[in-house]
């Protein structure tokens, strides 16, 4: 019998066969039986897609082709507003049970995380009055199970915060380049940080603001959003501002890749101070 071939070729069942004599699945719609990493014709005993190292090397997989995690590594072809933040990979190790023996092994991978460009968290302090430090030092992580558009700011310290992003913020179709949305959304994010500087603990973090969104009956009306939320109408109110007295646009700024940070930082300097100046004068 060649190998690969069905331990019983005929039988008189109405019903197809769907496994081989060593368990693995029939797939009718191929014709073929599925082994994981590749594909069997049971009729030819020829081997299909054949990705050889996938399951003799646990580290190595088609999972390769997305940094070796397709829930954390979404932005595979860049899609990411360069001129706001700036895209890093590290390698971590996990640890896992491999072979009948469950043999601990240490699997390296790479993870992507994303921090603000100086110009951007320059900004960004400025709209939500938050401490650059604390800016520059939030770091940016695309979850997949995030809401379309939504984004969630943790940590238990300022100078650590994680800002969970949905990937909607790193797809080019959705607001991948829209670098207003990004400033209106990440100048509300940030203002979280002040909160967790005030808090000085993740639990205490966690426990005011779900008890603020109890309290409030929704998210948007929870004091916590409403106070994170002067950020974003700072933004809005500078971007407008910017483009009514200097006929300009905060966006092309960011976008301008032949300006370097610091020729940005003191262009936003010199809106920004007649920004103050023309709301100090209506107060």
């Amino acid at each position: 019998m060649p190998y690969g071939e069905l331990l019983v070729d005929e039988h008189s069942s109405s019903e197809e066969m769907p496994y081989k004599f060593n368990g693995k699945e029939f797939d009718q719609e191929t014709g073929l039986y599925y082994y994981g990493a590749r594909y069997m014709d049971p009729m030819a005993s020829i081997w299909y897609g054949v990705d050889k190292l996938t399951e003799k090397y646990v580290s190595v997989s088609s999972y390769t082709y997305c940094n070796g995690n397709p829930i954390a590594n979404i932005d595979v072809m860049g899609m990411f507003p360069k001129g706001i933040v700036v895209k890093h990979v590290e390698t971590v190790v996990q640890y896992q049970a491999v072979g009948s023996a469950n043999t601990l092994m240490g699997i390296p991978h790479e993870v992507t995380y994303y921090t603000f460009t100086e110009s951007a968290a320059h900004l960004l302090s400025l709209v939500a009055n938050v401490p650059i430090t604390y800016v520059k030092n939030a770091r940016l992580e695309e979850v997949i199970l995030q809401p379309e558009g939504n984004c969630i700011t943790i940590g238990g310290s300022p100078d650590n915060a994680r800002i969970l992003v949905s990937p909607y913020y790193l797809d080019n179709s959705k607001g991948g380049q829209d670098y207003d949305l990004w400033f209106r959304e990440f100048s509300h994010e940030v203002g979280h940080i002040k909160q967790i500087a005030r808090d000085k603990s993740l639990t205490k973090y966690l426990l005011k603001t779900i008890a603020g969104y109890i309290k409030a009956g929704n998210h948007d009306d929870a004091s916590r959003e409403i106070e994170a939320e002067q950020g974003s109408d700072t933004f809005n109110t500078f971007r407008r501002f910017v483009k009514t007295h200097f006929k300009a646009s905060v966006e092309n700024l960011f976008k301008n890749d032949k300006l370097d940070e610091k020729d940005k930082i003191e262009q936003i300097n010199k809106w920004w101070n007649e920004f103050k100046k023309e709301t100090n004068n209506k107060k």
